[in-house]
């Protein structure tokens, strides 16, 4: 009874359903209009389908929207031409305002002069882009892998009881349990020591939270904490921009990210679909300053807040000739950074790359990429889950397969479980561990950070991390996948033509 309890009272059920109620409404007044006089039913009819058609063609003509995404809504709205134009209408206007975008540009624009301070010139072609965008290359720092998410916690746990000046935390997920548990009580007592703590979670992400969860954080143990993006009842294209960023910052020295979010699955303590794989990154040195400046961009963007971002800046004792880059993307530049990072890196390839990621649903540009990587005799190693935790969206990564074996690319299905891990490397030499998935929402819609890197030790352990978990997986063969049943198949199909929108 309280499960049922918590379930109706959830915040983002009351949000769907209010949602639910606002489209209910819709068809009632089209159909009431109808039964009330044919007449102006059919009128009103033509003239939605007349919407659906126009807003097609304007679809088609915008120049700045991805080719996936022009096709997928066009499908959804002449499948549905009496409310597929009205619904993208009322949809996807609901954007950023305005102000919201300049706030934003000019939040980026002070952190680039900052950087730009910081930037260490190198001649490697994957740094100098991100370079170009504003993101800095730093030496003097180390990057150390974590190959579980027990062990990213272990660490985690010990450097967050050891922070003397600030913490900082953004999260997709944090949910309740023992891991969050245990943070907190560090972070309370971190409080009455005066250290300062700022905490922000996705509010959909963290959709377990109760109600204010923030404001009984603030009132209850006495730091700072903002909910990114709160969910709204009503339909609003907003509510895809989700701030799916993994960052924790301790005093400007150490910083963690991966794939991992605060919840008791990621460590393990509970099992969901089998043994959870996932990876952090612990990051020490001049570059930590960077992820400082992602989570403190956010959080002046989402608080109205004025920061002085300098403060936050810790000179390291770290002394290394290693590239080391953290960089973060958004939905409001008009660029793929992550996208883009990871084509410069596949056409850099000269022998191997690895590949991880929880979901295999990317546009034919980076299929494309891949596979023409494979036929020129790179090996290519992509890991995925062999249980999924969406069935759905399981099966559209499944239909991304053929064409990628049928062109040399190695697909392994982790048999243990669910891999979450969100990492590629190539030949050995260059390495990029974070938040983004292989997905449409990752590269195009979400707000991510990632590391790129060239630290020797941490590569070789990286590639040690691929042949183990390879070992534990199951190759996929390309004649194993044609046995699927029709209506299998016929299923996927149709769902792949809406995988820009899953």
């Amino acid at each position: 009874m309280k499960r049922i309890f918590r379930f109706i009272t959830n915040k983002n059920v009351i949000i769907g359903f209010l949602v639910f109620l606002q489209i209910l409404l819709f068809f009632a007044v089209v159909l009431i209009s109808a039964l009330y006089d044919p007449a102006i039913g059919i009128y009103v009819l033509i003239g939605l389908v007349a919407i659906s058609y126009l807003v097609s063609v304007y679809i088609l003509g915008q120049r700045s929207v991805q080719p996936i995404y022009k096709l997928t809504w066009v499908a959804a709205i002449l499948l549905f031409p009496i409310f597929g134009g009205v619904f993208y209408i009322y949809y996807n206007t609901r954007n950023y305002s305005k102000k919201q975008k300049i706030q934003y540009d000019d939040i980026t624009n002070r952190i680039c002069k900052l950087m730009d301070e910081k930037n260490i010139k190198t001649d490697q072609l994957t740094f100098n882009y991100l370079q170009s965008h504003g993101w800095a290359n730093y030496k003097n720092s180390n990057v150390e892998f974590f190959q579980t998410g027990e062990d990213t916690f272990k660490n985690l746990i010990e450097d967050l009881k050891n922070a003397k000046d600030f913490i900082f935390i953004e999260f997709f997920i944090i949910k309740e349990g023992l891991i969050w548990d245990q943070i907190l009580e560090i972070l309370s007592k971190k409080v009455k020591e005066g250290v300062e703590v700022k905490i922000m979670y996705d509010d959909w992400g963290s959709f377990t939270l109760p109600f204010r969860y923030y404001k009984k954080l603030i009132k209850k143990y006495g730091f700072e904490a903002k909910n990114f993006n709160p969910v709204v009842p009503r339909v609003n294209f907003q509510m895809n921009f989700r701030n799916h960023r993994k960052i924790i910052v301790i005093d400007g020295k150490i910083g963690y990210t991966g794939g991992f979010n605060i919840a008791d699955e990621y460590a393990n303590i509970v099992s969901r679909f089998g043994y959870w794989l996932d990876n952090g990154i612990k990051v020490t040195g001049d570059a930590v300053f960077s992820l400082s400046l992602i989570f403190l961009s956010d959080w002046e963007f989402s608080t109205k807040e004025t920061i002085d971002f300098s403060k936050y800046y810790r000179k390291s004792d770290i002394v290394s000739s290693y590239d080391v880059a953290p960089y973060a993307d958004s939905p409001l530049i008009n660029q793929t950074i992550t996208q883009d990072i990871l084509l410069r890196m596949i056409g850099q390839a000269k022998e191997k790359i690895y590949l991880s990621s929880p979901y295999l649903i990317i546009d034919p540009e980076l299929s494309n990429a891949l596979s023409l990587l494979a036929r020129s005799g790179v090996e290519v190693n992509i890991v995925i889950p062999k249980i999924p935790d969406k069935k759905f969206v399981y099966m559209v990564s499944e239909s991304y397969i053929p064409d990628l074996v049928k062109n040399g690319v190695k697909i392994y299905k982790y048999n243990p479980g669910f891999i979450h891990s969100k990492i590629f490397m190539v030949d050995g030499q260059l390495a990029s561990v974070g938040s983004s998935n292989l997905d449409y929402r990752s590269l195009y819609l979400h707000f991510e950070n990632n590391v790129i890197f060239n630290n020797k030790e941490t590569l070789e352990q990286i590639e040690k991390f691929f042949i183990n978990t390879i070992k534990q997986s199951t190759l996929v063969e390309l004649d194993k996948i044609k046995k699927r049943n029709i209506f299998y198949r016929a299923l996927q199909n149709i769902l792949r033509g809406f995988s820009a929108l899953l």
